[in-house]
């Protein structure tokens, strides 16, 4: 009995003993297993660092070359060239060297379509469209093709007005080139998204006064320009003059509505600039239409663009001498600066503008007043003006008053007229000193 229980005593030794024995051996691998680990998490990180500078390096290489901008600036002036779409973006230039945006193109909303006949193109549709880019120190040209078709050369060239130290105007042109074998008729639709305008009651200004929804006007005969300011920089598109071919259309819509991609826009005056998929957005179309162009043969039009860093008036010309004095500085033809061109062709300008119901009279004009019924001068004190009075609705319903009332009908009250524009005045000067 005592030798079994000797045996049995012996084997619990024995089976301590090796147990301790694992747990010793277990501990002493334990130290191994947590380096191991350690280790492996710290490839893992060092692979991600790798992966991080390997990403950023790949950003900076897309940045310096297929999405580099090319960039023609001098004085306030700044336009900017995106190959990624072969469209452009403008800026005003700061004394501070920091640029307002004037002109975005976010998702190619500037952009110049163009009519064949019955056809519709955007010319910043590059998948259809060849493009090509030249620069100097002054001008830049962009020129589209459509094979065996059509090529459409956009010259950009900058100057300064009499009265300006700095650079502060960039004449716009397009020229039309008939490649193909038999004639057709063109049609030219640039479209700028402007921002300037939208921070303020009112996003656009022309000479007849503020313009607070959707526009339209066959010719600019006396419309003559339009504004777009937040109060301080200001971009000018002047559309009437010597320098200037005669427009078939401007349009001042939403961009959803200028950007149609068809050649007709259904505007409708009147409405606001909102849209579905855009609030508050504004922008511009300007139309040159029915060019009956030969074969071999080009057309061109033109305009004028001008920047300030202090807001254009409200009233007169900004540009006047600059395209309507001949005294002033020529504009240059800007086909003539990159390539010898042909200048705009010479054009009769429309007589009849189209009456605009959201447009206001001028303001200070007193011509086609009959002498029968001398006017009073009146002056309305802009502190006198009620804060229901700054509404837009309330605003609008005033311009439409004063348009519906003739200055040439004897049955008309012209001091009316005059008391009804002196209240205009007095709200619009409230409106821009922020009051």
């Amino acid at each position: 009995m005592n030798r079994v229980l000797k045996i049995v005593c012996l084997l619990l030794v024995l089976a301590n003993t090796t147990l301790f024995a694992k747990e010793a051996k277990t501990k002493k691998k334990e130290p191994k297993n947590k380096q191991k680990t350690t280790a492996v998490k710290e490839e893992v990180v060092v692979e991600k660092k790798e992966k991080t500078v390997e990403v950023k390096k790949d950003d900076e290489l897309l940045t310096l070359n297929s999405d580099k901008k090319y960039v023609l600036e001098d004085g306030i002036v700044s336009l900017e060239y995106i190959p990624s779409s072969g469209s452009i973006a403008l800026a005003i230039v700061k004394e501070d060297g920091k640029k307002v945006p004037a002109i975005i193109n976010k998702d190619i909303t500037s952009f110049i379509a163009l009519r064949v006949d019955n056809s519709y193109y955007n010319l910043n549709d590059l998948s259809r469209v060849e493009y090509g880019f030249e620069k100097n120190d002054k001008s830049m040209k962009i020129t589209y093709t459509i094979k065996n078709l059509v090529s459409v050369e956009a010259f950009y060239t900058l100057s300064s007005s009499g009265n300006s130290k700095k650079t502060n105007i960039l004449n716009i042109e397009y020229k039309v080139n008939n490649i193909s074998k038999e004639s057709h008729i063109f049609g030219i639709r640039a479209v700028y998204d402007t921002i300037l305008g939208e921070s303020r009651p009112s996003h656009f200004t022309t000479s007849l006064g503020p313009v607070l929804s959707e526009s339209s006007f066959t010719n600019m005969e006396k419309t003559y320009w339009i504004i777009s300011s937040n109060g301080m920089e200001a971009i000018e598109f002047l559309l009437h003059g010597k320098k200037v071919t005669p427009i078939s259309k401007v349009i001042l819509a939403n961009k959803d509505v200028v950007s149609e991609r068809e050649w007709r826009i259904n505007e409708k005056v009147g409405r606001s600039f909102n849209s579905i998929t855009s609030y508050n957005n504004s922008a511009v179309a300007f139309i040159w239409d029915d060019m009956d162009i030969p074969n071999g043969k080009s057309q061109s039009v033109s305009f004028v663009t001008a920047y300030s860093l202090t807001d254009f008036q409200m009233s007169g010309n900004p540009l006047n001498g600059i395209i309507t004095d001949d005294e002033e500085k020529p504009v240059e033809n800007t086909s003539k600066v990159l390539n010898e061109g042909v200048a705009p062709k010479n054009q009769q300008t429309p007589t009849v503008p189209t009456p605009n119901a959201n447009v206001v009279a001028p303001v200070t004009t007193t011509t086609n007043i009959p002498s029968t019924q001398p006017k009073k001068d009146v002056i309305v004190d802009p502190s006198q003006i009620r804060e229901e009075q700054l509404d837009p609705v309330y605003v609008q319903n005033l311009i439409n008053k004063i348009n519906a009332l003739d200055p040439n009908d004897p049955n008309v009250d012209l001091n009316q007229i005059e008391q009804l524009k002196a209240e205009l005045a007095a709200i619009l000067k409230v409106i821009r000193s922020g009051q």
